[in-house]
């Protein structure tokens, strides 16, 4: 789990999904962003404003605005005009990204703990 506070809606939802099992498409992949789990559009009556990425190795899914809010939006840029046959990987599988959301939360005067 990624070191980040939830509120308690996000708690709520991410703790039942994870009870259970997390919302999958009708290929069988993830359908609920890892980090907001989907709340930001969960009964708004609004088609959701976000895309999901999902990762080419463990085949997680990442909407993008998490991924543009925490890890910036010149991030998101980045990885959806790297060549398509180029794998994307996610927090989890590529820790690199931790180090990247980590001295994000330093600049904007944000710690780990």
């Amino acid at each position: 789990l990624l070191s980040l506070p939830l509120c308690d809606a996000h708690a709520e939802q991410y703790n039942a999904y994870d009870s259970h099992s997390w919302p999958t498409d009708a290929d069988g992949d993830d359908d609920a962003c890892q980090w907001c789990c989907g709340v930001s559009t969960i009964g708004t009556g609004e088609p959701p404003d976000s895309e999901s990425l999902l990762c080419d190795n463990c085949g997680m899914a990442w909407c993008n605005l998490c991924l543009a809010r925490n890890l910036g939006a010149e991030y998101w840029d980045e990885i959806t005009t790297q060549a398509e046959e180029e794998p994307w990987h996610c927090l989890y599988c590529d820790p690199r990204l931790l180090h990247r959301l980590e001295e994000w939360r330093q600049r904007r005067g944000g710690s780990s703990s």
